[in-house]
């Protein structure tokens, strides 16, 4: 049995009609995008609404980003590139499970692809679009600030107050020294994105042509 897609939920929860679906569904076509946001930009439903129906219909938690204290290791499992690209956001860690929110948790095809970067257990939690990108553009915000700066792996030469300085002062460097090589290496994955993005489709096809189950091609490359 086909699992069912979003619109399909919401039009059956009476959410939003059949036709408001179809539109969404044409303009995704026209010009790509997802089916969530196109629903709430085109005024079908509002972004409160479609998270509530969905997480009812769905049996999946709510969560809600707006002032959430994330750490910094947390942010590291997933790039601000890959956050970006599949409006994903990681907000608690805790041992080999990583919670991400998710405005379409239905896609399982971005939850492999997360498993299979990350190496943990992805657990999907739903959220607003607009939620997500305000999150991402908050507590990524350092990285976005250092966009488009070229890749240096040189050695870094350690200032004097590292040398001479106060306990406090180094554990303060130390973090910064540990932020900016978080940054350099979200600047060297975006570069292989591309290569990534073949395999993911790659991996996609064999699943879909029934050579090997999703759980399969996860098992073989733990």
């Amino acid at each position: 049995m086909s699992r069912k897609r979003l619109g399909e939920i919401l039009v059956d929860a009476g959410v939003i009609t059949l036709r408001q679906l179809e539109h969404a569904l044409n303009e995704q076509r026209r010009w790509g995008g997802q089916v969530g946001k196109i629903l709430i930009d085109e005024g079908f439903v509002t972004e409160d609404l479609l998270v509530r129906a969905l997480g009812k219909q769905l049996n999946l938690p709510v969560v809600s980003l707006d002032g959430a204290n994330v750490k910094r290791e947390t942010l590291g499992k997933i790039s601000i590139n890959l956050a970006e690209q599949h409006g994903v956001f990681p907000f608690r860690l805790e041992g080999k499970f990583l919670d991400v929110a998710m405005s379409d948790p239905l896609n399982m095809g971005i939850i492999d692809e997360l498993r299979i970067r990350t190496r943990l257990n992805v657990r999907p939690h739903l959220a607003g679009t607009s939620e997500i990108d305000r999150a991402i553009r908050v507590h990524y915000k350092h990285d976005m600030d250092v966009g488009g700066i070229d890749v240096d792996f040189g050695i870094v030469e350690e200032p004097e107050e590292i040398l001479h300085g106060r306990p406090d002062d180094l554990s303060d460097m130390r973090e910064a020294e540990i932020a900016a090589l978080q940054r350099r290496l979200s600047a060297l994955e975006a570069l292989v994105t591309r290569d990534e993005d073949v395999i993911r489709k790659l991996l996609g096809l064999l699943a879909d042509k029934g050579v090997a189950s999703r759980e399969e091609i996860l098992e073989a490359i733990k």
